[in-house]
């Protein structure tokens, strides 16, 4: 399916789709490991794509068996997605006449990613000040990237960085 990057205003059935997603995920991986709702649908009143994103933390050790279940369950394995800390997977579902899309990152629990992931989270939930230019920069990023995740994701990176810095920063404060 061609995806196109177009935004969305916040949905409360974000918050459900995880769930549901979380659910599912929790039948099939049958491996105990944190499952958290990241991403701007994770953000109450933040618009963005609309994609659900899940962040499964796990040992390397049990990312193998995981990558392998999730690709036998057609999560889609998006080689280009990822990096040494983090496997990438989608997978779309047909609801309400709609495809909503899941993106699942798979991450190493040894790693800054999941910490990073969720502190960006938690930061833009207690400050709707930079949640609001977030909300800004995404929906810029929507209408100049054509459909190119790079420029998507290039877009909105600077902005991201300050903030991950901006809260180590604070966390390490004296």
């Amino acid at each position: 399916m061609d995806y196109k990057y177009e935004f969305k205003p916040y949905s409360e059935k974000y918050k459900d789709y995880f769930k549901q997603e979380k659910y599912k995920l929790d039948k099939i991986i049958k491996v105990d490991c944190p499952i958290e709702h990241i991403g701007s649908t994770a953000v109450p009143g933040l618009g963005g794509k609309g994609t659900v994103d899940v962040m499964v933390v796990a040992a390397k050790k049990k990312r193998s068996f995981l990558d392998t279940t999730l690709r036998k369950n057609n999560y889609d394995f998006c080689e280009d997605g990822g990096n040494s800390d983090r496997l990438f997977y989608q997978r779309d579902y047909r609801y309400n006449h709609q495809v909503r899309r899941v993106h699942l990152h798979l991450v190493d629990q040894e790693s800054n990613s999941w910490q990073d992931n969720i502190a960006f989270r938690d930061y833009l939930r207690e400050n709707p000040e930079d949640a609001a230019k977030y909300e800004q920069i995404k929906m810029a990023a929507a209408k100049i990237c054509e459909g190119d995740k790079g420029i998507y994701r290039e877009y909105k990176h600077r902005f991201i960085q300050s903030i991950i810095k901006k809260i180590k920063a604070d966390r390490y404060e004296i």
